[in-house]
């Protein structure tokens, strides 16, 4: 999965993908079964982000930033995840 986003051209992408769902879906071990099934459902919306190079992490680490900013603030500890 994480060559899918580092090194598969974006054109070559979607067979990439797909391949490795069956291979994890018949891989007889059920988190993996579970995982590939799971990647499946989102298997369009992968694909687009892979494609258009689109990623939310930029988004995820500002707002990291400020709900810590707003738990010093306010004095409170950041909440365990």
């Amino acid at each position: 999965m994480r060559d899918l986003f580092r090194t598969v051209k974006p054109s070559r992408a979607k067979r990439h993908l797909r391949t490795w769902i069956d291979d994890a879906a018949n891989s007889g071990i059920p988190a993996f079964t579970m995982l590939a099934h799971q990647i499946d459902k989102h298997y369009d919306g992968i694909i687009a982000a892979v494609e258009l190079g689109i990623s939310n992490g930029l988004i995820e680490g500002i707002n990291s930033k400020s709900r810590l900013i707003d738990a010093r603030a306010t004095g409170t500890t950041q909440p365990e995840r």
